[in-house]
């Protein structure tokens, strides 16, 4: 009776430490989980965040929208816009080549016109 006792207590220790190494494991992968979910969210959120950058792009194009619609004159309008880029850090070369390198991602380029455009229908609107 006492063999049995000894071979049902070696069977529970043994199951115990069955147990917490599982435990462990699980614990260990979790952690890898939340990890790994963690950078994938902050390289999603940085993605499609609207950097500094791409909102004074998109605010530069929308003034320059704006003027092309409220100023019939070409010559006028070509005097604004090269203001209107002067006042947000740009020249016609510099605002092509942004222009550019947003254009290496269709999607990207897309929002910003799209939002460029939508801003601008509103501020027409006023």
């Amino acid at each position: 009776m006492i063999n049995y006792f000894k071979k049902t207590l070696l069977l529970i220790v043994f199951n115990l430490k069955e147990m917490n190494l599982l435990y462990k494991q699980i614990r260990i992968v979790f952690t890898l989980l939340l990890a790994i979910l963690s950078v994938l969210i902050s390289i999603g959120c940085s993605e499609n965040s609207w950097s500094d950058s791409k909102e004074n792009f998109t605010r530069t194009y929308m003034e320059i929208l704006i003027a092309r619609e409220q100023i019939p004159d070409s010559l006028q309008a070509q005097s604004k816009v090269d203001e209107i880029m002067k006042n947000h850090g740009y020249d016609q070369r510099s605002f092509a080549q942004q222009f550019m390198e947003y254009s290496h991602k269709p999607e990207e380029l897309k929002a910003i016109l799209d939002s460029a455009q939508t801003r601008a229908r509103r501020e027409i609107k006023k």
